[in-house]
């Protein structure tokens, strides 16, 4: 294995974000592995498990080195990627690899994000072009703080002025990811990555998209209970809340999740949904 390997593979933290999931059980975890099998190399991961039940399971590979935080509170995403860079700095990291429980690597994705860094070596993000139910969702035409699919993406240098990616997959420099303060842990889940990448281009104009497919889940949003969805729409609404930064945002945003909150209240047939809309963005403003 050529010192490039070893060198990427030394520097970078990846970090998974699990809930009601079993490490083991984790399609990105599986298929992370099979990548580090086939480089016959040793990576550091830092698993943020947001389940309501706290286990301390025991890793059976030997190509990870594991480090575990349990929150059984569900901080949400945004709070474990900033308690995982943290650490990864701690570490002496360069890199941190930020990835879902859901979201399936080619065997031969950490290759591409190797020869990216070497084709790009003044770059500090590097991305997958993310599918889910084969449309595009990463990177993705970004307008009125929304994500709208493109029908093709390429591979190579792109601007965050037009487009922005999504928090799966997204190869990020630390030093980067401390210039822009991290995540914002009002946002739980919907709207962190916008939120996020929004700060980065500040600061960073490029980004790289990989030669590289990835494919993400859905199932499990899609065959929701109301229960479910539930609590996920009041991630959404308060995610809105704390997005807006400006009277301009607060429309869009009002806006936003309501057109929300009516497909979902349509989807389920229930009122419940713009209630929350009401609760949760209307009344808080």
């Amino acid at each position: 294995m050529s010192s490039i390997h070893k060198r990427f593979i030394s520097e970078t933290a990846v970090v998974i974000v699990l809930y009601k999931t079993p490490l083991e059980n984790s399609q990105t975890f599986k298929t992370l592995s099979e990548n580090l099998r086939k480089l016959d190399l040793i990576m550091d991961l830092i698993v943020y498990d947001n389940s309501p039940i706290v286990k301390d399971p025991e890793v059976k590979n030997s190509n990870w080195n594991v480090k575990f935080f349990n929150d059984i509170t569900n901080a949400g995403v945004s709070k474990a990627y900033n308690v995982a860079a943290q650490y990864a700095n701690a570490l002496g990291k360069k890199w941190v690899l930020l990835v879902d429980q859901d979201t399936t690597f080619p065997v031969n994705s950490l290759n591409k994000y190797i020869d990216a860094i070497e084709e790009y070596p003044a770059q500090k993000v590097f991305v997958p072009i993310l599918k889910a139910s084969e449309k595009i969702i990463s990177p993705c035409f970004y307008a009125f703080k929304r994500g709208f699919h493109l029908k093709q993406v390429d591979p190579g240098l792109h601007t965050f002025n037009r487009t922005l990616p999504v928090n799966s997959g997204a190869l990020i420099n630390l030093e980067l990811f401390k210039l822009t303060g991290g995540y914002n842990e009002k946002i739980k889940l919907d709207f962190s990555d916008f939120y996020f990448f929004e700060k980065v281009r500040k600061i960073s104009t490029e980004y790289v998209v990989l030669d590289l497919i990835c494919h993400h889940d859905i199932s499990t949003q899609s065959n929701q209970s109301i229960d479910s969805a539930a609590q996920r729409h009041i991630y959404y609404c308060e995610g809105a809340k704390a997005f807006s930064q400006s009277l301009q945002d607060r429309i869009v945003m009002l806006l936003v999740s309501f057109f929300r909150s009516l497909k979902l209240s349509m989807k389920f047939r229930e009122i419940l949904f713009v209630k929350i809309w009401l609760k949760k963005v209307v009344n808080d403003y």
